[in-house]
């Protein structure tokens, strides 16, 4: 139902879906690997729609970066699907509890958390962040602030804590 109804998704949303068969995202861009193909799905809305092709696509959230194998390419969707079925098939854990769905790995580290919003588990990916530095590359900076981390740069950056250290999304 949530993907026939805009309403609930933001453009970086993905939903912990128990019903889905297979993953689905309608961003092109998230994908690290593609290949085109055709293939028609049928929602839980009784609508059908069509994926235009299946790849790889990497997510960063607030604890890892994870890969969903197998993801359709669905651009007529309103938001992205994180399949439980498929998950669980490639070794991650699902739990489920109250107002939370948390993913781990095959360890049992929590790699993504989900929250409850209008009866749905959703999560909103983390930008994938690529430093754009003036005459000084992201080591330089990694370096001048004491080899701090890429992930605490890139605080520095949305706090405008730092002249001159820039980036793009």
């Amino acid at each position: 139902l949530a993907a026939c109804n805009g309403n609930s998704f933001d453009r970086n949303s993905w939903c912990v879906d128990s019903g889905a068969t297979a993953h689905m995202c309608f961003k092109r861009e998230l994908f690290s690997t593609f290949v085109e193909m055709k293939e028609k799905i049928m929602l839980a809305c009784d609508k059908f729609i069509e994926a235009d092709g299946k790849g790889d696509v990497k997510i960063k959230t607030e604890h890892d970066e994870i890969i969903l194998r197998d993801v359709l390419y669905v651009p007529a969707m309103v938001g992205n699907f994180m399949s439980v079925v498929k998950a669980t098939e490639n070794g991650f854990i699902v739990k489920f509890k109250d107002d939370t769905a948390n993913i781990e790995d095959e360890k049992g580290e929590v790699i993504l958390t989900a929250k409850r919003k209008l009866n749905l588990f959703i999560f909103s990916e983390q930008p994938h962040l690529n430093f754009c530095l003036s005459n000084v590359d992201a080591v330089r900076w990694h370096n001048r602030y004491g080899h701090l981390n890429f992930g605490g740069l890139s605080d520095l950056v949305c706090k405008n804590a730092v002249n001159g250290l820039e980036m793009k999304t």
